[in-house]
């Protein structure tokens, strides 16, 4: 999978401030038959965006509300990240309680499909197996089987590393960056983590760095992107960096030997490998 260079070099530049960084939600509140509160973004640069996420989190409120008539409106954001927020509404009247999850995208201002940050296809249907609709949240993905139920199954990040995009999960789970400076070194993380190696290499010598993990099952590649020096596209033998993404699914310890070579030759001209402790 290719990921975009520069979205990938400003991502590595920012990524300490982005891992502490949350999107703005506050409460609008509203009265009458149907009071209560409704969730809205603030932060945005762009002003239509911003009002696009509002109006997709207004209307997705309304709908809900009108299930019940008179309700109270509630919600609970499930998850907050800089380009991305996960919300429940909820609407309750006493009697009957119903809810819709909503993820919204920043950078665009709409809701975000689940096929945004996963590939679909069998290998992720037959992860998540059928469902009506789906939540992000902090701990995974969480789904419902019918409209207006709560979402009661949850599904771990790191269940659907398998299928995850690259490019766009930096967006919503830690991203671990490193260099050539691991080699020989132990790397310990938490199942479920994503490594993002980046490397000296040259394509246009049709060389590139090969990935060898002890357990392909628990450690394997999900991504990979190559940049050029600024200016310096159109010039051939200009050394440049690939990335590679690993995801590692399950816990236990594992060797990851990378190795550069071309890919009809037996040896590599560079090798070197790192250890990782999955607790």
């Amino acid at each position: 999978m290719k990921i975009t260079g520069l979205f990938l070099a400003l991502m590595m530049m920012a990524s300490v401030c982005f891992a502490q960084q949350t999107a703005t939600v506050y409460s609008r509140v509203v009265t009458g038959s149907v009071s209560g509160v409704i969730p809205e973004t603030d932060g945005i640069d762009n002003i239509s965006l911003q009002k696009s996420a509002n109006r997709v989190l207004n209307n997705a409120a309304d709908n809900l509300a009108k299930q019940l008539g008179s309700c109270r409106l509630s919600y609970t954001v499930t998850l907050n990240r800089p380009t991305v927020v996960g919300i429940l509404l909820k609407a309750e009247n006493g009697a009957n309680t119903v809810y819709k999850g909503v993820n919204i995208d920043l950078t665009t201002g709409r809701e975000m499909a689940l096929t945004e940050i996963f590939r679909g296809g069998e290998t992720f249907t037959n992860i998540t197996g059928p469902y009506n609709d789906a939540l992000l949240y902090e701990d995974g993905v969480h789904f419902r089987d019918a409209d207006g139920a709560a979402y009661t199954r949850v599904m771990p990040y790191k269940n659907l590393l398998p299928a995850i995009r690259a490019a766009e999960a930096v967006r919503i789970l830690p991203v671990s960056f490193m260099t050539r400076a691991v080699e020989d070194r132990l790397v310990p993380v938490k199942p479920g983590a994503i490594l993002a190696i980046k490397l000296d290499a040259n394509r246009s010598t049709g060389y590139s760095w090969q990935v060898h993990p002890s357990d392909a099952a628990s450690v394997f590649e999900i991504g990979r992107s190559y940049m050029m020096p600024m200016n310096m596209d159109g010039q051939t033998g200009v050394m440049g960096s690939e990335i590679i993404f690993l995801a590692v699914q399950n816990p236990g310890n594992y060797k990851v030997t990378m190795e550069y070579k071309r890919g009809w030759e037996m040896m590599g001209v560079q090798q070197f490998s790192f250890d990782i402790a999955a607790q």
